[in-house]
């Protein structure tokens, strides 16, 4: 069966938890009907961020209507990984995102023994859960199937080791 909706060519792309029966989150429903202003009806992929999608038709509750089946995608060979050292501000959110648009499929934070950064155990954890839902998002705008791992900061030394 030839599937009408790609990723590319949807209005609007997000990532579910289940794609037999998908679900949007509240926050991913509200963007695609307030912010994007998708009508009910609207072609929308929706992906599990391990290579599977299908297409769905966006429907007034959170829940879709599923419009294919699922289509599988190889994971990307070879599996590229992008290492960079903890900066000041908000400049390591710009990376994980330009990193996941560009397709880097493992990105790594680390502490350089000059970095003038240095963060506790508590708040590295607490930016790599923000990093991961800034690289969801970011994979969500580009189109991703694959959902790029991002790792807890950690030394370079650990870095080499990869």
């Amino acid at each position: 069966m030839t599937v009408s909706v790609t990723p590319v060519t949807a209005r609007a792309h997000a990532f579910v938890d289940d794609l037999d029966a998908p679900v949007l989150s509240a926050d991913d429903h509200r963007h695609f009907t307030r912010v994007l202003r998708l009508p009910e009806g609207a072609d929308v992929t929706v992906s599990n961020g391990r290579g599977e999608w299908r297409a769905c038709r966006l429907q007034v509750q959170p829940s879709l209507l599923v419009k294919s089946p699922v289509v599988s995608e190889a994971a990307p060979s070879p599996p590229v990984t992008v290492a960079f050292a903890l900066v000041k501000g908000e400049r390591p959110e710009l990376v994980v995102q330009k990193l996941t648009e560009v397709g880097v499929d493992r990105i790594v934070p680390f502490v350089a023994e000059r970095s003038v950064v240095r963060w506790d155990p508590e708040k590295a954890e607490k930016n790599a859960a923000r990093w991961r839902e800034i690289a969801r998002h970011a994979a969500m705008q580009s189109r991703r199937t694959w959902l790029p791992a991002v790792s807890v900061l950690v030394p370079f030394a650990d870095v080499v080791a990869l």
